[in-house]
């Protein structure tokens, strides 16, 4: 079965690292919801990803007349986005509210996890945080060059998720459980 990673940056192939089975309850959970954005249904998702206009569910994340946690949401699946221990608050609080909205539908959803991990890591002195969205790709976070050891990125390498939604930095964060 496939698995996303959650991890700290800088990557260092021993720092602090989570798996979460089912990868399906990341990325495409969210990019499953965020199609109603634009009249799709079902996995519409999957058949349109890579047709002439499908750039629009990858645009969901800059337009403005979206919710800022379904921005957020769908900014953190791009690969090298990561998240900045400053906006972990406010990103963890978008992800809450995001599940709060769509609900889960009895689906597998990593995102509530996601949200306490990523607090957790950043209490426990991560930088920032970086996903690997599913196992059954390469991590974007990770290169390799012929035979060598495995060559780590640096956040410097991808983009903050500020840079995508920057209204994030204006976001209060309340403290209420959803």
């Amino acid at each position: 079965m496939s698995r996303a990673a959650m991890f700290s940056l800088p990557l260092s192939g021993d720092g602090p690292y989570r798996e979460y089975s089912n990868a399906w309850g990341g990325a495409a959970f969210i990019w499953g919801h965020l199609q109603r954005h634009l009249g799709w249904k079902e996995a519409d998702w999957l058949f349109e990803v890579g047709k002439e206009g499908s750039r629009s569910l990858w645009n969901i994340a800059v337009r403005e007349d979206i919710p800022i946690e379904d921005r957020v949401a769908m900014a953190i699946t791009f690969d090298l986005c990561y998240i900045e221990a400053v906006d972990v608050p406010a990103i963890a609080q978008s992800l809450r509210r995001f599940v709060g909205k769509y609900g889960t539908q009895e689906k597998v959803c990593h995102l509530l996890t996601w949200a306490d991990d990523m607090e957790t890591m950043i209490q426990e002195g991560a930088q920032a945080i970086g996903f690997h969205h599913t196992s059954v790709g390469e991590n974007p976070w990770v290169r390799y060059e012929g035979e060598s050891d495995p060559i780590y990125l640096t956040p410097v390498e991808g983009y903050s998720v500020v840079t995508i939604v920057p209204e994030i930095r204006q976001e209060e964060t309340p403290n209420a459980d959803l």
